[in-house]
């Protein structure tokens, strides 16, 4: 019952350092970044629209004021038109039917005169005659004229106002495509100038993460300690150990 007992007594401690290094790097590191302020960004987030883009709006604008022109504005604008037509095309007609009556009269004058077929009363009645069978042709020519003037002026209004309107509509999207990439490029140079400025605000992050994987890396049970130790064993030992073999003899 003399007989001495042997035990083993394992303790784990932290390195030294290891609790250097957490007390005096990674706890400071750590509470620095928890006692920093918000830190607004500074810089613009959304590009505006560019100056080009707005230029499609005069071309917007003018494209509606042909589709709202009223019927005296077309009538006005048809006017405008017809007026070269009266000038280059009526009025000279007029005139030259005009000539060809007086070189007609001057014929039939002399005519009349050589013959001596009429005296001043019957002379009179047929120059009325002629006359009014020529003004008859004349205002049939100027009625037929001013029918084909108007017509070709309401085709050339129709023209004007179809291309005025397809010429705005087509500037106003060149604008708008134009200004569109310089908003979007704009847009482009906005966001990467916020990813630097998030990437340099999660930076203390990071090197807190990697202080945090450093501290980890040490290997566990790095650092245990065992210490052994011997003790006589007891009268209370001996009746545990007994105990135990009687109970395992037992069927």
């Amino acid at each position: 019952m003399g007989k001495s007992r042997q035990t083993t007594t394992t303790e784990e401690r932290m390195p030294a350092f290891q609790q250097e290094f957490l007390q005096n790097t990674l706890l400071p590191f750590a509470t620095n970044i928890s006692q920093q302020g918000f830190t607004p960004f500074g810089g613009e987030m959304t590009a505006g629209v560019s100056d080009t883009s707005m230029r499609a709006l005069p071309q917007f604008e003018r494209v509606a004021d042909i589709a709202g022109m009223t019927p005296a504005d077309y009538a006005a604008m048809t006017e405008a038109n017809l007026s070269p037509f009266q000038s280059q095309v009526i009025d000279a007609a007029l005139a030259r039917g005009q000539r060809e009556r007086d070189i007609a009269r001057t014929g039939e004058m002399a005519d009349i005169t050589r013959a001596g077929a009429f005296g001043n009363e019957r002379r009179g009645v047929f120059e009325a005659e002629r006359q009014a069978a020529f003004d008859i042709g004349q205002q049939q020519m100027i009625a037929n004229l001013l029918q084909q003037g108007y017509t070709q002026a309401q085709a050339a209004t129709m023209a004007q106002l179809a291309q005025a309107q397809g010429a705005a509509g087509q500037a106003a999207e060149g604008f708008q495509q134009i200004g569109g990439l310089e908003q979007a490029t704009e847009q482009a140079r906005l966001d990467a100038a916020f990813a630097e400025f998030m990437r340099e605000q999660g930076l203390p992050f990071e090197q807190l993460n990697a202080l945090v994987s450093a501290a980890g890396g040490v290997p566990a049970g790095y650092g245990t300690t065992s210490q052994t130790g011997t003790y006589r064993p007891g009268v209370l030992d001996y009746l545990t150990a007994g105990a135990a073999g009687y109970s395992a003899a037992r069927p």
